[in-house]
C-alpha cells in the first residue's frame, strides 16, 4: 500500500467538447458508462475500500458486510469499494456442469451463474449508489507468473487487474482512500502493495490465532506461523486499528504504538424489523415450546451441553439454523435420528431469520466461552430485537446483558435458566431487551468508525 500513491496515467475529467488525453479508445470506452452510473453528486470526503476475509452476500450477514453497507449510506462517504477474496471460475463451472436435475442443485443454480458472472466481470458491480462490490480472479496458468526484481512471484493478471481498480477509483472518486482490511484475509498485504490509498485501518475480529480456534483452522504448524506473519505485519503498517472484543486489543495491540478502538458488533435494526412476518412453513409444523438457535453449527458449539438439555428436556423442542460443518456437524446430523426434541433446519438467508427467531419461545446459545474469546456474538444483538428470553454460556456480549438474559456458568445452571425462561412472563424485560438492541445497532458502531477515520484525516 503506498501512503503517498504516484499515479503514472493521470486521467482528467471527461469534457464532451475536448478528447480526452493519455487514454485508449478501448479503455475510454470500457470505462465511460461506468462514469456515468456514477450520478450521485460527490459530496463525501474519502472513499473506503474493504478487502475483508469473507466475499459480499456469501449467505451470513458477517461484520465486514454490515459495516460496508452502513458506511456506504453514509454523506461523509465518497464511495464505498468491496473487494471479495480471489476466486476461481473453476468451482461455480464444476457445480453448473454436475447438473443432474436435482432439485437442490436446481435451487442454487442461478447463485452460481450469478458468483461466476462476478468472477469473471472486469469492473466492479453496483449494489446501491455509493456502494460497489468485486471479485478478483484467482486461477492463472504458471506461464503468466512473472518474477520482479525482488525476487518474489507476482501473478501478471492481478497485477493487471488491480492496476484497473486503480484506473476505476482515479476515474470515480476525488478525496482521500482508505483501505479498512481484515489482516486474516489471506494474501492481503501484496493486495495493499498494489492499491493505492493514504490510510490503512484494520478491523480484527474472532481472534483466528487462539489454540483452540487455531487447530480448527490450520492444516500445519507452517501455515499458522505464515498466517500470523503475514497478520502481525498488516497491524504494524495499520494508521488506526478496530477490534471488536477487549480481548484482541490486549492480544495484538498492549505493546503497540497505534490508536486502537473497540468497535463491537451490532444490529442492522430496520432491516431485522421489516422482515419479520408469519411463522414460516417447516417451523409451524414444531410443536412448542420451541428453543431456537442460529449460527454456524461448527468447532464452537458444546456438544456436551446440547445433549444434556435434550435429556433433561425431552418435551422441549429444540431448533437449530444453521449449516452444520466440520466434527461437531457430522455428530450433530448422527443425533438427528437419536434425539426426537432435536430438530435441524439447516441453512436460511440472513433475510428471512428475524421470522425464525420471533416465533421461538426461548432463544439459546451452546458455544463454548474458551473457543471464542476473541469473539462478539452477533447473534446475541439479533436475539435481543425479538425480545424474547435469552440462555447463553458467557461468550461475548452476554456479561453485558446479564441483567436482561440469562448467562449459566455452567450445564446445570444452564438447565434452570432455561426452565425459568419458558416460564418467563415479564412484558417490561421484553422492552428492556428491544431497547438494548436499539443502542447496539450498526449505525452506532459506524459514528465511532467514522469519527475516529476524521481525525486520522
Amino acid at each position: 500500500m503506498n501512503k503517498n500513491p504516484t499515479v503514472s496515467v493521470i486521467i482528467p475529467t471527461y469534457n464532451r467538447a475536448h478528447p480526452v488525453a493519455g487514454r485508449s479508445e478501448v479503455c475510454y470506452a470500457a470505462t465511460k458508462s461506468m462514469r456515468y452510473r456514477m450520478s450521485n453528486k460527490k459530496e463525501g470526503r474519502f472513499t473506503v475500500i474493504f478487502l475483508p476475509r469473507a466475499s459480499w452476500n456469501s449467505g451470513d450477514y458477517r461484520r465486514s458486510e454490515a459495516m460496508a453497507d452502513t458506511i456506504a449510506r453514509r454523506k461523509e462517504v465518497e464511495l464505498v469499494l468491496y473487494i471479495n477474496p480471489a476466486a476461481s471460475p473453476i468451482v461455480p463451472i464444476y457445480r453448473l456442469m454436475r447438473n443432474n436435475g436435482e432439485e437442490r442443485f436446481q435451487r442454487k443454480f442461478l447463485r452460481e451463474t450469478f458468483r461466476l458472472l462476478t468472477i469473471m466481470w472486469p469492473f466492479p458491480i453496483r449494489i446501491h449508489p455509493k456502494f460497489f462490490v468485486l471479485t478478483p480472479l484467482r486461477v492463472i496458468p504458471k506461464k503468466f507468473r512473472l518474477r520482479n526484481n525482488n525476487g518474489r512471484r507476482k501473478n501478471a493478471l492481478l497485477n493487471l487487474r488491480y492496476h484497473l481498480i486503480n484506473r476505476w477509483l482515479n476515474m470515480n472518486t476525488e478525496g482521500t482512500r482508505i483501505a479498512l482490511a481484515d489482516p486474516f484475509r489471506q494474501g492481503v498485504s501484496s493486495e495493499l502493495d498494489r492499491l493505492n490509498c493514504q490510510y490503512l485501518a484494520a478491523d480484527i475480529y474472532d481472534d483466528p490465532f487462539d489454540p483452540p480456534l487455531a487447530s480448527a483452522l490450520f492444516r500445519s504448524n507452517k501455515e499458522h506461523a505464515e498466517r500470523k506473519k503475514e497478520y502481525l505485519s498488516v497491524l504494524q503498517k495499520a494508521d488506526i486499528v478496530f477490534a471488536n472484543s477487549q480481548h484482541m486489543i490486549d492480544q495484538y495491540l498492549q505493546q503497540e504504538e497505534r490508536s486502537a478502538y473497540l468497535v463491537p458488533s451490532g444490529i442492522n435494526l430496520d432491516q431485522f424489523l421489516i422482515n419479520q412476518g408469519a411463522v414460516p412453513w417447516d417451523l409451524k409444523a414444531i410443536e412448542s415450546p420451541r428453543v431456537g438457535y442460529i449460527g454456524n453449527l461448527n468447532y464452537s458449539l458444546d456438544i456436551d451441553l446440547l445433549l444434556y438439555l435434550l435429556t433433561e428436556n425431552t418435551n422441549v423442542n429444540f431448533v437449530l439454523i444453521g449449516n452444520p460443518s466440520g466434527k461437531n456437524g457430522t455428530t450433530l446430523t448422527q443425533l438427528l435420528g437419536k434425539y426426537r426434541n432435536l430438530i435441524l433446519l439447516g441453512h436460511k438467508p440472513h433475510g428471512v431469520i428475524p421470522r425464525y427467531l420471533q416465533h421461538m419461545d426461548v432463544l439459546f446459545s451452546f458455544k463454548r466461552p474458551d473457543i471464542t474469546r476473541g469473539n462478539d456474538s452477533l447473534k446475541i444483538y439479533e436475539y435481543l430485537a425479538t425480545g424474547k428470553p435469552i440462555v447463553t454460556t458467557p461468550v461475548s456480549p452476554a456479561e453485558s446483558f446479564k441483567d436482561s438474559i440469562y448467562v449459566a456458568r455452567d450445564m446445570r445452571q444452564f438447565n434452570k435458566y432455561l426452565k425459568d425462561a419458558l416460564e418467563e412472563n415479564n412484558v417490561s424485560l421484553q422492552e428492556k431487551r428491544k431497547k438494548l438492541a436499539e443502542m447496539n445497532t450498526w449505525e452506532k458502531r459506524v459514528d465511532t468508525i467514522l469519527e475516529k477515520i476524521s481525525q486520522l484525516l
